[in-house]
């Protein structure tokens, strides 16, 4: 085969008129343009997906944190200094909260929420306001501060500064008034929507003023730390880092490390853990979306075997002439092959170019604005990323490779007399 010339084994070049104008103008570029854009389809569809999951991690370890311990009980302060300072290296810091489920009252309408009351700790020990507080204390003896998910505040009519009226079930018989310290939008609606955060130094400092001995009682019905780290353990990319790190930290646990106070659980999550569920759908879909996409790049690649039969119909005769002095049915096949790699070849290289061109014009146009209530974003959020460029560059050269393989074993079992005897003059 390789006596017969590159230019002749590569050649997609027509030799007459009529074939050029049908071939050059129709089939071959047809060819190269269906499988481009169907492979760019496929590369965009999989970098939202990988974007939304992204940006999901990203809200979540943000405002959640990215390790989440559940405590199964009660620890004093002492506690809360013995645990701070047997932390493994890792976190920029981390904040100490309980739950209970409670009611809030807006200007216009009241909400059942699970609300959280949170805290940190300076490197002296004492307490101070949660970052989400920008770590301002509040003024001695004002009302106590929350801050809301921006959904929420504005189902409830109430905007920064503004007071709301909460009722903590097992504190208080009467409802506690707080101020909106800010709204707050994570970029996951489902969170933003029912986020209720209370500072729970000034809350303290209220009711030591107002009721001291609702302060015997024990506020909320789980409790536990969240841990907030820096940048390497941040979203999929520090993922593998991050679990490592809650590994080490639920062994610590688990063998009651003498450090640690006795009798803490070891329900200890990262943010993929939180909202396991919602991560294993996103999964499924990019695989569902993955398998429709792919399979009609798999239809968008059959031009390629229109394209290459057309060819051998219009060199049919120099291809009968090679036949007859050598060119075996293995080297038909092969050049079919060769040819079909070619083009997909050439398509993969368009289509990969062509994924963040149209990501990039479709995240910046303002009417492709989606609800944010049904897919708890409000933007399109795409993410590139090597392993996505990887499948669609193996799936583009793989399903070309299979339709020009299956078509050049077709056409090597053909009879040349035949072809040439049903030839057009």
């Amino acid at each position: 085969m390789l006596s017969l010339g590159l230019k002749w084994l590569l050649g997609l070049g027509a030799r007459s008129p009529e074939a050029k104008r049908g071939l050059l103008r129709g089939s071959l570029w047809i060819a190269v343009l269906s499988l481009s854009l169907s492979l760019a389809a496929l590369g965009l569809t999989r970098s939202l997906v990988s974007g939304f999951e992204a940006t999901l991690a990203r809200a979540l370890g943000n405002t959640q944190g990215e390790v989440l311990h559940h405590f199964g009980r009660w620890v004093t302060e002492a506690e809360e200094i013995q645990i701070l300072e047997s932390l493994e290296p890792g976190p920029n810091f981390s904040e100490f909260f309980w739950t209970t489920q409670g009611l809030i009252v807006g200007k216009t309408v009241g909400r059942g929420v699970l609300i959280e009351g949170r805290h940190s700790r300076n490197s002296e020990g004492k307490i101070i306001s949660s970052h989400l507080f920008k770590n301002e204390p509040s003024p001695e003896g004002s009302t106590p501060r929350a801050i809301l998910g921006k959904a929420l505040a504005d189902v409830l009519g109430v905007k920064p500064g503004d007071e709301v009226r909460i009722l903590l079930p097992g504190i208080l018989k009467s409802s506690i008034p707080f101020r909106v310290f800010e709204t707050h939008q994570p970029g996951l609606y489902e969170l933003e929507s029912r986020f209720v955060v209370l500072d729970n130094p000034s809350l303290m400092d209220w009711l030591k003023q107002k009721s001291p001995e609702s302060l015997n009682e024990l506020i909320g019905d789980s409790h536990g730390f969240r841990l907030f780290f820096d940048e390497s353990f941040k979203g999929l990319e520090g993922e593998e880092k991050l679990d490592a790190w809650a590994e080490g930290w639920k062994f610590k646990v688990a063998n009651a490390d003498s450090a640690l106070p006795a009798d803490l659980s070891t329900r200890i999550q990262t943010w993929r853990d939180m909202k396991s569920t919602l991560f294993k759908g996103i999964g499924y879909n990019k695989i569902e979306l993955s398998l429709v996409l792919g399979f009609l790049s798999l239809v968008a690649a059959l031009n390629i075997a229109a394209t290459l039969i057309v060819l051998f119909l219009e060199r049919d005769r120099e291809i009968a002439l090679l036949h007859a002095i050598g060119f075996g049915p293995r080297a038909l096949w092969a050049w079919v092959l060769l040819l079909g790699s070619l083009l997909g070849a050439v398509s993969t290289v368009f289509g990969i170019l062509l994924t963040p061109i149209l990501g990039f014009l479709l995240s910046r146009l303002p009417f492709l604005k989606i609800p944010q209530e049904i897919y708890n974003i409000d933007h399109l959020p795409i993410r590139l990323n090597l392993p996505d460029f990887i499948f669609l560059s193996a799936w583009g050269l793989g399903v070309s490779i299979l339709v020009a393989a299956t078509l050049g074993y077709k056409l090597s079992r053909m009879s040349f007399s035949t072809v040439i005897g049903n030839r057009r003059a």
